[in-house]
């Protein structure tokens, strides 16, 4: 290196321009290491976001599968009432705690002369699952033949 009046600089000079450049650099790094860790911290944010909406839905669909299973339970409550006594009704106001201690219930509606049979599913949380099934009665002597036709899970 060369000094100001062309000699050769020492190492004194050298080291000083050295110094002085890297000072520079590491205003560069400490901004640039603050927004990487920025960006970082976002990301992290939005997946946990994301996490925590996936598991309110997974649990979602399990309350909404765990009450369509209840009301079905009480579909096949009321065909095995009718296979044993074809003249079997139910008005709905019986609600049947399932499985027990659960806080859950349901009630099963089957009026003289229908063919429907509506099982509501009430949740311990308060929600409800309805579930209609158009049924077929036949035969002349218990055990008689329920045969189901159609149903409607009205969510």
């Amino acid at each position: 290196m060369y000094g100001l009046c062309g000699a050769k600089a020492g190492k004194g000079q050298a080291k000083l321009k050295i110094r002085k450049d890297m000072k520079k650099e590491k205003g560069f790094i400490l901004i640039a290491v603050i927004f990487l860790l920025l960006f970082i911290s976002i990301l992290c944010a939005a997946m946990f976001y994301h996490l925590t909406k996936d598991a309110e839905l997974i649990k979602d669909a399990r309350e909404r599968t765990r009450a369509l299973y209840i009301a079905e339970a009480g579909v096949e409550e009321a065909i095995y009432n009718l296979r044993v006594d074809n003249t079997w009704t139910s008005n709905g106001s019986v609600s049947v705690e399932f499985p027990e201690e659960s806080g859950n219930f349901y009630a099963v509606t089957y009026p003289v002369d229908s063919s429907s049979v509506q099982s509501v599913a009430t949740m311990g949380d308060g929600s409800e699952r309805t579930i209609i099934a158009e049924i077929l009665v036949s035969g002349s002597a218990s055990p008689y033949d329920v045969e189901l036709n159609t149903w409607e899970d009205s969510q």
